[in-house]
């Protein structure tokens, strides 16, 4: 596994390899799923602040470079068109934020910087960001790029915003509906193949909203182990995808549905007088 720093974004994106957000795909759907997610792509606002948020926390000089923020101008008058048509020409290639997006990366930023651990982990850090992998997993070549890595603990550091409370018991739920335990035990085993021993994973959770919570959270080892016990599943699953990127559920099949533990749970609950 080779371990480079460095590699523009777009660059990475271009290369279509195993990767832990294909995993997640297949995890949950199929290889149809996975085909359309990567044809249908677009830069949607949630995915627009997310990356300006990653590079305004770890990559603060290319932020000023690759992201701008657009006027607030009527074009459908001429003058807000004379200045909407001056403002793209000098920002080509950049990505736009309205004016409430930047606000907002500006608000999270100052949280994440304010809070003490969260703080210090990024900055031991140092240049350890965007860390980009290239290699095998199970014969597979697969490609990943972790937000940051602390060399001297072999701790693997990654940002996440979230929609809600980012307290514990509401970010657990969405951990796992997110797919994080996967992503990260895929993460582990690329370092682990680099030859980088992975004692810890902490996600640094960021609220959307104001106040703009900020809470870490370190994924428990043996969540972490689990996952990493279907890595050569989900890669059997790839090689599928590879085969037959238009596979989708089993026709063939009628899938058993059962209730979630957790709704069973409540169901069985005494209701009470």
């Amino acid at each position: 596994m080779k371990i480079e720093l460095g590699v523009p974004e777009a660059d990475y994106h271009s290369w279509n390899l195993m990767s832990a957000s294909a995993l997640k795909v297949l995890d949950k759907a199929t290889p149809m799923h996975l085909t359309a997610s990567r044809e249908e792509r677009e830069d949607t606002p949630a995915f627009r602040l997310g990356r300006a948020l990653h590079s305004a926390i770890l990559t603060p000089s290319a932020y000023e470079q690759d992201f701008a923020v657009a006027p607030q101008v009527d074009k459908r008058t001429k003058a807000g068109k004379e200045e909407w048509e001056s403002f793209a020409s000098i920002n080509v290639g950049r990505t736009l934020l309205t004016r409430d997006e930047a606000n907002q990366v500006d608000a999270m930023v100052a949280s994440i910087r304010g809070h003490k651990t969260a703080n210090q982990l990024i900055k031991a850090c140092g240049e350890h960001v965007e860390v980009t992998l290239t290699g095998e997993i199970e014969g597979v070549k697969c490609k990943a790029r972790i937000d940051a890595w602390i060399e001297a603990s072999g701790t693997i550091i990654d940002i996440k915003t979230h929609s809600g409370i980012a307290s514990p018991q509401e970010f657990a739920k969405a951990a796992w509906n997110f797919g994080y335990w996967t992503q990260f035990a895929f993460y582990r085993e690329c370092l682990r193949k680099a030859g980088k021993e992975v004692n810890n994973v902490i996600l640094i959770v960021v609220e959307k909203s104001a106040p703009h919570g900020v809470m870490c959270a370190g994924l428990h080892l043996d969540g972490l182990e689990a996952a990493a016990g279907r890595i050569p599943e989900l890669c059997d699953m790839y090689r599928e995808f590879e085969m037959n990127p238009t596979k989708g559920w089993n026709a063939d099949d009628i899938y058993e549905i059962r209730i979630p533990t957790w709704a069973a749970n409540d169901l069985l609950a005494p209701t009470g007088e």
